[in-house]
């Protein structure tokens, strides 16, 4: 995905912006390997340099060279064992008041929601070095951009909800609802390959 940045960036506060969410958020130092006893996940240390800049701005096309730059990057898949960051950040410049920011995950750290909850952050985190503030995360249970939580703390919630009364409430509902459903229909015998791209449009 891309933001499309209509307006003036500070392409060294932006950087500083995404080191430091690069730092707090977990899910973006997620590694992968493999182990005696199967597949292992870790945290691992914020890449140095989470953000690339690109000025396209001499181009005679600033944007469509963008796009052209965007696609030949997304056909470089990530390796989830090769140990370097499952996610890259680029900051396009296509004219002074005019920048694209274009952010790819593997799917293994984040989901589209994820995505935007990470870009919200981003952006609010530039906006406060931009003022000389503190880009301290929010606090409150109605905080437009989450606190950035451990994965421990994720995993914690997750097992206490697998003990409580309400997962097992949770679980006879489903198991009730679905007892008299068919099994689910296929129509094909084997594997289809995924899309080559997507186009979205917020």
């Amino acid at each position: 995905q891309y933001a499309d940045i209509r307006g003036p960036v500070d392409p060294a506060v932006f950087e500083a912006a995404a080191r430091q969410v690069a730092g707090e958020a977990q899910t973006l130092r997620l590694r992968f390997g493999e182990s005696e006893a199967g597949p292992v996940q870790y945290v691992g240390e914020a890449p140095a340099q989470p953000l690339l800049r690109l000025d396209l701005s001499r181009e005679a096309a600033p944007f469509e060279a963008a796009m052209t730059w965007m696609r030949g990057r997304l056909d470089r898949p990530f390796d989830p064992l090769g140990g370097e960051p499952l996610f890259s950040w680029t900051l396009i410049k296509l004219a002074d008041d005019r920048f694209l920011w274009a952010q790819i995950y593997h799917h293994l750290i984040l989901d589209g929601w994820s995505g935007h909850l990470v870009a919200s952050r981003v952006a609010a985190v530039y906006g406060a070095l931009l003022e000389g503030r503190p880009a301290t995360p929010p606090d409150g249970d109605d905080a437009t951009v989450p606190l950035p939580i451990s994965l421990a703390e994720l995993l914690n919630e997750q097992d206490r909800y697998r003990l409580s009364a309400r997962w097992a409430a949770d679980r006879d509902r489903w198991l009730a609802l679905l007892a008299e459903r068919p099994q689910p229909v296929g129509l094909a015998e084997r594997r289809s390959p995924g899309p080559g791209a997507f186009h979205r449009q917020p």
